[in-house]
């Protein structure tokens, strides 16, 4: 997740439109399709991000999730010590359980005793 400090700059990010669908625990930023590539197709173009596209083999059945990092230009323009971004302690979590289905495909859920003990037991690991 962005929000918090990797020490690799790539940052994954799904182009698959089905990724954006409405009322998934997974889409927390709420963004639409549309909006977020075209606003990656622009900081493209713009040399502020550099993107490695992702692929997929079909015949292999494995691909990789295309990456962005920001550009050189990015950062000398933000001026700012992008080690020293500290994730912000009021904003939710990332999902800890993701449930997919036999594609590999995230598929929703609704919580109950068990996932909700699997939440605690590996939270208490962190």
């Amino acid at each position: 997740m962005a929000a918090n400090y990797y020490e690799s700059p790539w940052r994954f990010v799904s182009l698959n439109r089905n990724d954006y669908t409405k009322g998934t625990r997974y889409r927390k930023l709420f963004l639409k399709y549309d909006l977020l590539k075209g606003v990656l197709v622009d900081l493209i173009s713009l040399e502020y991000i550099d993107p490695q596209p992702g692929f997929f083999d079909s015949t292999q059945g494995t691909g990789r999730q295309t990456r962005i990092k920001a550009s050189d230009k990015l950062l000398n323009f933000l001026d700012f010590d992008i080690v020293k971004i500290e994730r912000d302690p009021e904003a939710p979590e990332e999902e800890t359980i993701i449930k997919k289905d036999e594609k590999k495909k995230r598929i929703d859920y609704v919580d109950d005793r068990f996932t909700n003990k699997m939440r605690d037991d590996l939270t208490a690991y962190k």
